[in-house]
């Protein structure tokens, strides 16, 4: 858990450092009705532009690292995620159905619906969506964890 979290704070720090200077420099992703909130709350809900994608890769590469035992399959896994997502982002963000999977929509807000409000609003909960997925997936990911036999299988295999 300790390399986890290692791991996760590292990249944490990093996108909050570099989400921070293009915020600075003005090019920063701000959802239309984030200027109508005070400071600290836009600052919080800017950042969960990288915070909720991070999440739900960190816990679902939790929870697929000892089903799979090795780690360039999963890490091959999540990047298929990722480029399916990209690919296919249109799809995302057309069936509802999808929406709590749904990493990245900033790049496809205009697709979505007629106003801006529903833009954001299909945003934000998008974002809590992504949360509560890793939220659920991190004490799966955790009990996968306490099998040692298969830990320790998966480690001579590798």
């Amino acid at each position: 858990m300790r390399r986890l979290l290692l791991i996760a704070g590292w990249a944490a720090l990093v996108a909050l450092l570099s989400s921070s200077v293009l915020a600075t420099v003005g090019l920063g992703f701000t959802p239309e009705h984030i200027p109508s909130l005070a400071a600290p709350l836009q600052f919080i809900t800017g950042q969960l532009t990288w915070l909720a994608p991070l999440l739900w890769f960190v816990a679902l590469g939790l929870c697929l690292a000892p089903l799979i035992r090795s780690r360039a399959a999963t890490a091959a896994l999540l990047s298929g995620i990722w480029i399916i997502e990209t690919i296919w982002k249109d799809y995302f963000a057309y069936y509802d159905w999808l929406h709590p999977v749904f990493l990245f929509p900033t790049t496809t807000l205009p697709l979505v619906g007629p106003l801006p409000q529903v833009y954001y609003t299909l945003w934000l909960s998008n974002r809590f969506e992504l949360i509560g997925t890793a939220l659920v997936l991190l004490p799966i990911g955790w009990l996968l964890l306490h099998n040692p036999e298969g830990l320790l299988k998966g480690s001579s295999e590798e």
